[in-house]
């Protein structure tokens, strides 16, 4: 009953009890749908994970019509998938029925946060429910919890909460690294910086092409199960199929007749639920694989791929373009052939390498940071085992 690692002034056992000693745990309630808004009329409404970014809460939705009320600074867990993850209110809320409150009566209320920040793989093993888990207000108030006194509870919390600070000062680093990326790029696609070549001479002007120009559909399939690992083309990136989910295969069981794409070769979904549509470069792996609904192309020596990639996912010209391809019901097609029918202004290939370059910069840089990020991530993690029972 004593932590791996404590602080050298404290000894003695920690004291075992249920949640339920501690806090009061108040389930949410979904209000009715027709009160929602997204104008900002009622309270703010945090039905899942979805609201809660950082681990504080981050409502987009409204209602006028509120069920059950979160205090400002409680603890918020959720109670369907995901399970257990636990953040903050940072105003007073609506809870839904995704989530629940975690009022402290006793504790240190940091120090019952990040205990649950520590447990928090521990409710798979009780989730209810094969594809929609869930908790129960039962579960969670018999969770065993260990608690030292509260001079050891303030001293463990002060210490992670100055991680906590480190890894948010590094995250807000990235974030506003993230923010001048995407500026530079608006400024570039509008036209407003210009570069010049080696010698400072101006480049042409950009001139109107139709993308299909410059762009070369790749029709290769696999004629065999699992001829080549996997791939997942996301808006976070490309990721081998494994890493991405957990070291578990998603595609069918039986993935003969799968798109092949090739190293340096793009590939995207051709269908979106908000007409964002995301478009990576495998840079991964020689040979990889994905279903049919992931068109796989080239482009032709005109055309620096590495540009195209960031004019296709950042410029607002061609984000209008995607938003024309909607036509009735709740999804839009981008097409190979709809692809190539964009008309786009585009930089001599020279100017195209200059920008690629220069926007790839701050790709790297991030890459680093995020490495960083990473790190002190699982270096909080692994102080929160060492530091609690």
């Amino acid at each position: 009953m004593v932590p791996k690692l404590r602080f050298k002034e404290f000894c003695g056992e920690w004291e075992e009890t249920e949640l339920k000693n501690e806090v009061d745990i108040i389930m949410g309630q979904s209000p009715s749908s027709d009160s929602y808004s997204e104008e900002k009329i009622g309270v703010p409404l945090v039905q899942g994970n979805a609201d809660i970014k950082n681990r504080i809460t981050f409502p987009t939705r409204y209602t006028n019509k509120p069920t059950k009320i979160c205090k400002n600074d409680s603890l918020i867990m959720t109670v369907r998938a995901p399970v257990g993850y636990i953040g903050k209110a940072n105003q007073e809320v609506c809870i839904g029925r995704g989530v629940c409150e975690i009022r402290v009566k006793k504790c240190n209320s940091e120090y019952i946060y990040q205990f649950l920040i520590n447990k928090e793989d521990s409710w798979n093993k009780i989730s209810q429910g094969s594809t929609f888990t869930s908790i129960s207000s039962n579960d969670i108030k018999k969770l065993k919890i260990y608690i030292p006194s509260l001079q050891e509870q303030t001293k463990i919390t002060d210490f992670l909460s100055t991680v906590d600070d480190k890894i948010q000062n590094h995250q807000d680093k990235i974030n506003h690294l993230e923010n001048i990326k995407k500026g530079f790029m608006q400024k570039i696609f509008s036209r407003k910086i210009r570069f010049k070549d080696d010698g400072g001479e101006e480049f042409p002007e950009w001139k109107e092409k139709k993308l299909g120009d410059f762009l070369i559909k790749y029709d290769e399939i696999t004629v065999k199960n699992n001829q080549y690992p996997p791939l997942t083309s996301s808006r976070k990136g490309i990721f081998l199929q494994k890493d991405y989910f957990n070291n578990r295969q998603i595609a069918s069981e039986d993935n003969t007749g799968y798109n092949i794409v090739p190293f340096g070769y793009f590939t995207y979904r051709h269908m979106s639920d908000d007409a964002v549509f995301y478009f990576n470069i495998n840079d991964l792996v020689e040979y990889g694989i994905v279903s049919t609904l992931y068109p796989v192309f080239t482009t032709t020596k005109k055309m620096n791929s590495i540009f195209l990639q960031y004019y296709l996912n950042e410029s607002t010209t061609f984000k209008k373009y995607c938003i024309l391809q909607k036509q009735g019901g709740s999804r839009t097609y981008m097409y190979f052939n709809k692809l190539k029918q964009f008309i786009m202004e585009i930089p001599c290939l020279k100017e195209q390498q200059k920008i690629a370059d220069f926007i790839s910069l701050f790709d790297e840089k991030i890459s680093t940071e995020k490495e960083t990020l990473e790190h002190l991530k699982q270096l909080k993690k692994g102080l929160l085992q060492q530091m609690f029972v």
